[in-house]
C-alpha cells in the first residue's frame, strides 16, 4: 500500500526531474496575491464589524492574528521581485507547467503537512527533491517567500469555507485550517533562514570541503559573498 507520504515524495521528485531553465518573461507569482489580500481583507472587516460568524474559532484566528497576515503580504512585496522569481527553473510539464519548480514544491510542502509547516519538514521535502537535482542558490532562498504565498493562498481558502458571506459557517476542519495556515506563518518569521540555507545548500556542503578549512570558518556575511 502506497502512503500520502509516498506519493508526496514521488511528486516531488517527479517535479525536479521536469524542471526546466528559467523564464525570461511571464506573470510575477507575488500578483497571485491581490486577490487572496482583497478577499482577506473583505473578510476581516466584516467580522470585526461583527458581521455573521464572528464568534467562531477561524473568526477569532484571523482577527487576534491579521497583523501576521498582513505582515507576510508586506515581505512577498519587498522580498520577491519579478528580477528573482525569473531565476528560478520552471515546470516543464503537467499542471504545473511554467510556474517556478521551488513554488510547485512549496505547494506540496504545505498541502503534505496539513498546513503545518515546520522548518524540518522542510529541510526534509528539499532533501527528496535533491536526491533528484540539486536546487540553485535562489530557489533555496527563494523558499520562504514562495512557502508565504501557498500558505496565504490556502488561508484564504480555509477562509471561505470556515467563513463563507451570505450562508452557514462550514466545518469544525477548515476553522482548524486557518489555524495552522497563521501558525505556519508565524514559524515562517522566526525561522532562522541562514542556517536553513547552510543546512540544505548543495553549494555549501561542497564548499565546506574545503581542506584547509578556511571557509567553515568564515562568518556567514563573508561565506554569502563567497558563495
Amino acid at each position: 500500500m502506497v502512503s500520502d507520504g509516498d506519493d508526496a515524495r514521488e511528486r516531488i521528485r517527479r517535479l525536479a526531474a521536469g524542471a526546466r531553465t528559467p523564464a525570461a518573461a511571464g506573470s510575477h507569482l507575488a500578483d497571485r496575491l491581490r486577490g487572496p489580500q482583497h478577499a482577506l481583507d473583505a473578510a476581516y472587516r466584516r467580522l470585526a464589524g461583527g458581521g455573521p460568524g464572528a464568534d467562531r474559532p477561524a473568526a477569532e484566528w484571523l482577527l487576534d492574528n491579521y497583523y501576521i497576515v498582513e505582515r507576510a503580504i508586506r515581505l512577498v512585496r519587498e522580498e520577491f521581485p519579478p528580477a528573482f522569481e525569473h531565476r528560478l527553473p520552471r515546470s516543464a510539464g503537467g499542471d504545473r507547467h511554467g510556474l517556478p519548480v521551488a513554488y510547485a514544491l512549496a505547494q506540496e510542502i504545505v498541502t503534505a503537512s496539513a498546513y503545518y509547516v515546520e522548518a524540518e519538514t522542510i529541510a526534509r521535502r528539499v532533501e527528496e527533491v535533491q536526491t533528484v537535482r540539486p536546487l540553485s542558490l535562489a530557489e533555496v532562498w527563494a523558499l520562504p517567500v514562495l512557502l508565504r504565498i501557498v500558505l496565504l493562498e490556502s488561508l484564504t481558502g480555509a477562509v471561505a469555507t470556515a467563513l463563507p458571506v451570505g450562508g452557514p459557517a462550514g466545518d469544525t476542519p477548515a476553522d482548524q485550517s486557518v489555524a495552522a495556515c497563521i501558525r505556519s506563518l508565524r514559524t515562517l518569521e522566526i525561522t532562522d533562514w541562514n542556517a536553513f540555507f547552510e543546512q540544505v545548500s548543495e553549494t555549501e556542503r561542497i564548499l565546506r570541503e574545503d581542506p584547509a578549512g578556511v571557509y567553515a570558518r568564515m562568518d556567514f556575511e563573508t561565506r554569502d559573498r563567497y558563495r
